[in-house]
């Protein structure tokens, strides 16, 4: 039983490399918008990632893995996307924390600025109010608020459905801050 377990394994971990590796390789070697590859966006790897775990797993050639009952499969598919789940937060994390932007401005500076000098090349020189900006620009575009540039609000009813379940997700996490 061990063998098929190895084999499940190191499928599992194949599919989940090639997909951080195309996620990374396209974001890095393709401008945005490039063609096709403007739609596959990590969603898209996921899926690509999905359906080819399932032909390996379930496949002609499956070999020891083609032995494995159905939750077992099934087990691998959750484990895949709970990795996928791992790396997404891991990169937006990275890519999007407050805090840990606010040390890699500072130390791109030196290791030392002023605060209003940080403040105005926060987010690669967009500063406070344009990063605010561009969020209030992006979540108007997604329904959820009014923006024109000067006024924000009112929210619009899917809006005041995602403000509600945030908010209870804050308390229910005990989340006094987030950002």
């Amino acid at each position: 039983m061990l063998a098929p377990v190895a084999a499940l394994t190191a499928a599992v971990a194949a599919v989940f490399f090639a997909v951080v590796v195309l996620d990374l390789l396209f974001k890095a070697l393709l401008p945005r918008g490039a063609g096709i590859f403007k739609v596959m966006s990590l969603p898209g790897w996921i899926a690509v990632g999905t359906v080819g775990l399932l032909a390996a797993l379930l496949g002609p050639g499956a070999g020891y893995v083609g032995e494995l009952p159905p939750h077992a499969v099934l087990g691998a598919v959750l484990f895949f996307w709970s990795g996928c789940i791992v790396y997404i937060e891991a990169r937006s994390l990275f890519s999007r924390g407050y805090s840990l932007r606010v040390l890699v401005d500072l130390f791109d500076s030196g290791g030392s600025a002023e605060a209003a000098s940080l403040k105005d090349q926060y987010g690669d020189g967009m500063g406070i109010e344009g990063i605010l900006d561009k969020r209030l620009e992006s979540i108007s575009r997604l329904g959820l608020l009014r923006f024109d540039g000067e006024w924000v609000g009112p929210l619009t009813e899917h809006g005041k459905i995602l403000a509600v379940l945030g908010g209870g997700m804050r308390r229910l996490l005990k989340l006094q801050q987030v950002g």
